[in-house]
């Protein structure tokens, strides 16, 4: 009797032991190490599922009419950090600043722009994206 239980006791407890150790094992077996253009893209992957989850979450709690701008400065904050879009471009983008040396305006634009939206249109040729190997934005109405 009890040499038997104490026998059955034993292989329960070396079973758990066991169960344990194999438990302990495939934690171990569980870690990733990465390369580092690996952690890169993973870092990148992890950023982009995070941004989505943030816009979600902002979305739900906004006003329909609130939506475009929120979603608007969020993709311009993230070209900014990424480097997609210098902070310099992007400030004369949204603050339309007149240029103080804007050229006179054709006549031929008289008709369709004022003075203070061809000064701004000038200034934002000082963004590379609006030159060209052509000439500038305006070129073609001068």
């Amino acid at each position: 009797g009890d040499g038997e239980e104490r026998d059955k006791a034993d292989r329960l407890e070396d079973d758990v032991l066991e169960e344990e150790e194999e438990e302990e094992e495939e934690e171990h077996e569980e870690i990733i190490g990465f390369s580092g253009k690996e952690l890169t893209q993973r870092v990148e992957l992890l950023q982009n599922i995070v941004t989505l989850f943030v816009f979600s979450y902002l979305r739900r709690g906004l006003l329909d009419k609130d939506k475009l701008t929120v979603a608007s400065m969020l993709a311009l904050r993230i070209l900014v950090r990424s480097g997609a879009v210098e902070p310099h471009a992007l400030n004369i983008l949204i603050r339309a600043p007149l240029d103080p040396q804007a050229p006179p305006m054709p006549e031929s634009t008289r008709v369709w722009l004022t003075e203070q939206q061809w000064a701004q249109l000038k200034s934002l040729e000082q963004i590379a994206v609006f030159k060209s190997s052509t000439g500038a934005l305006t070129q073609n109405l001068e």
